[in-house]
Formats: structure tokens, sequence, C-alpha cells
């Protein structure tokens, strides 16, 4: 069985605020220290798994504090799928693998990848890098015939992370990972705070 997680990376630096959020939501979560101009909510609920509920709390926090929220839910590490969220609006969506899903609603219309690589450079504060974070939403995956596929869902989160500059706080780590002293690379237990 792949690894399944979820979080929200916050555009901002502003700690306490976001730790309010949290308080505020009545949520229970591990926040990390601001990175790269991004801090990072790893939230105990396991329904945050699901992508609806994970992007109305992004809606939430967007609202609270003031800021971009991008909502990341990895599937059995075999699919990625982000939601970008700009004054408490939704206006970008992403799935690596929308055959996955097959058909949604009732008109049985296959899921769009989506990902606007532009709009989502711009919102963490870096523009010149969408061509950077494009390549990293269309990287080739395990399934496609494209040469040197990704293998695993956490690797295009990677390559997307690092494309955006934000913080690596949220690939590859979820909430009992954290609670069992187990850290993303160059972190460690003073870098993330259980809020509750």
């Amino acid at each position: 069985m792949g690894l399944f997680y979820s979080n929200l990376t916050l555009f901002t630096s502003d700690e306490p605020r976001v730790h309010q959020a949290v308080r505020s939501a009545g949520r229970r979560a591990f926040v990390s220290v601001p990175r790269n101009g991004a801090i990072v909510v790893i939230d105990a609920a396991e329904e945050m798994l699901d992508a609806e509920p994970l992007l109305q709390l992004a809606i939430a926090y967007s609202r609270d504090v003031e800021c971009a929220v991008l909502s990341a839910v990895i599937h059995d590490d075999s699919v990625l799928m982000l939601g970008l969220v700009e004054q408490g609006v939704v206006v970008d969506d992403y799935v690596s693998h929308p055959d996955n899903f097959g058909a949604l609603g009732d008109d049985d219309e296959p899921l769009e990848q989506g990902g606007n690589a532009a709009r989502l450079a711009a919102a963490f504060g870096v523009p010149d890098r969408a061509p950077l974070v494009e390549r990293a939403l269309r990287a080739p995956l395990q399934d496609d015939d494209d040469a040197e596929p990704i293998d695993f869902a956490t690797e295009l989160h990677a390559m997307i992370v690092e494309a955006l500059g934000t913080s690596r706080a949220s690939v590859g780590v979820d909430f009992s990972m954290l609670v069992s002293g187990e850290y993303p690379t160059g972190f460690a237990s003073g870098d993330f705070a259980l809020v509750e």
C-alpha cells in the first residue's frame, strides 16, 4: 500500500495568525515554522484525506489569514490532487491522474487534469517560475508512455513544491508520522507546533 497524506500550504510567515486560524476552526493540527514565506498545516482528521473537506478548510484559512492556500492530497502515492484558494475562493485545481477517477457528475464528463502554472506561481509570489511549475505539473507519471516517468506522486509533489519555492514540510509526511517523531528532510521536532 502506498502513502496517503494531505496538508495545506499557506503563503504567509505569520505563525501567530495561522495558529489562531487553526484554533478558530476547532482543528487539531501540526503547524510548521515558516520556510520560504510559507507555513504548512497538517490536520489530524482522516477526512482531510478527501480533497473536498480539505478544500473547505483551505477556504476558511485563506479568509482568516488573508493569504493564498494550496491544498495537497496524495492518494496511495499514485495520485496528487491540488487546490489553489485565493481570498477564500477556489481558483484552480489539479489532478495528476484524472483517468483514475473516471467520469464525474450527471453528464459523464471526464475529469480534467487542470493546473494553471501561471496562477500557482503568481499566488506564491514567483511569477517568473511559471515555466518550471508547468514542467512539474506535466511531468510524465508511471502509467504514461513518455520517457523517464516519475514513479510516485510524492515525487511529483516534491517537484511542484521545489518549482514554487515553498516549504518542503508539505512533502511526504502525515500527522501520524509527526506524532511518532518522523520529520520531512531538513526539519526537526522544533520546526512543528501541535495546535489544538
